[in-house]
């Protein structure tokens, strides 16, 4: 059951992801999805507003934001809960 629950909670994640987003980890732990990569700050703004629009997510937290040396890119680490109890 968890297993199934932890597909379809990943699907509904990945949904939301922008295209733009270089994952190096995505971890899913009971109810809560972690994603761990870089970006664009543009771009992740985006991945932050589009989980905190969706009513399947909640408690939607940007845990780190580095800037990686003189590159507009920034390494970051993410999180969300699955608000959905069905």
């Amino acid at each position: 059951v968890w297993i199934m629950r932890s597909k379809s909670l990943f699907a509904k994640a990945k949904k939301l992801i922008p295209e733009n987003i270089i994952l190096d980890k995505i971890s899913v732990d009971n109810k809560t999805v972690s994603f761990f990569g870089s970006s664009d700050e543009i771009t992740l703004s985006k991945l932050v507003a589009s989980f905190k629009d969706s009513p399947d997510f909640s408690n939607v937290l940007a845990e780190r934001i580095a800037k990686k040396g003189s590159t507009v890119s920034v390494d970051f680490a993410f999180s969300a809960t699955y608000a959905n109890q069905k």
